[in-house]
């Protein structure tokens, strides 16, 4: 029994990718921070990712990085359900302190999950 191809790609064939990752043109630091900003204490703010996404059969969930949950900032929706042409995300900062991001810095991850 001889295969001619590899099992790995035997199953790319049968099951194809289901995200398709559109990133925007004109954005310097995808995926990271475009501007320097601040989230006032106890407020939230909606920022664009930059990031936009067709999917099949999938869903994209939304993670902050370790920084900026340590400063008690969570998300407010992390899901993905439908195509978009960029991801926006809603911070809540939960402190009673300030919490500055600044340009360049990681914000985000972005998976996807069958």
């Amino acid at each position: 029994m001889g295969f001619t191809t590899s099992a790995v790609e035997r199953h790319e064939e049968i099951d194809p990718p289901h995200v398709w990752w559109e990133p925007k043109k004109d954005i310097a630091h995808l995926p990271y921070i475009q501007n320097a900003i601040t989230i006032t204490s106890t407020l939230s703010i909606t920022l664009e990712l930059g990031l936009g996404v067709r999917m099949t059969r999938v869903q994209c969930f939304v993670t902050l990085r370790r920084y900026t949950k340590d400063a008690e900032c969570s998300l407010r929706d992390i899901t993905v359900a439908e195509d978009t042409r960029d991801i926006k995300i809603t911070i809540q900062n939960h402190s009673f302190l300030d919490v500055s991001l600044f340009e360049g810095e990681p914000l985000c991850y972005v998976n996807h999950v069958a």
